[in-house]
């Protein structure tokens, strides 16, 4: 039965990405657009969370980040950005929602300054 959630979160993110063209922007932009697809998806994140299920946030996205062809360095290196960008998701979980993607890009822009 996780496999069926999980599939239901892959299949609106390629919907998502295709639609916003994700493929075409440059990686430092897929976090945030992450971001804003489970924003957006809310609802059956809390939906998950109500039955203790959100663990499966982050198989989803081991994954669709990291294939398993990776290897060495590689896959080293894809592992901390899924990691980065599921602790970035898992935040906006356990806040329930409480900061837009907007509010949450700006947090991060304050920082780097």
């Amino acid at each position: 039965m996780d496999d069926v959630f999980i599939y239901h979160l892959i299949v609106g993110w390629a919907k998502y990405a295709e639609l916003n063209k994700v493929a075409e922007r440059p990686q430092s932009e897929v976090t945030k657009h992450l971001v804003r697809y489970f924003y957006a998806e809310q609802e059956y994140i809390r939906a998950l969370r109500k039955h203790n299920l959100v663990h499966l946030v982050e198989q989803l996205f081991v994954k669709v980040i990291v294939p398993q062809s990776s290897t060495g360095s590689v896959r080293y290196t894809l592992y901390d950005t899924t990691y980065l960008t599921y602790g970035i998701i898992r935040a906006m979980i356990d806040n329930n929602f409480a900061d837009t993607p907007e509010e949450i890009e700006e947090m991060f822009k304050q920082k780097a300054q």
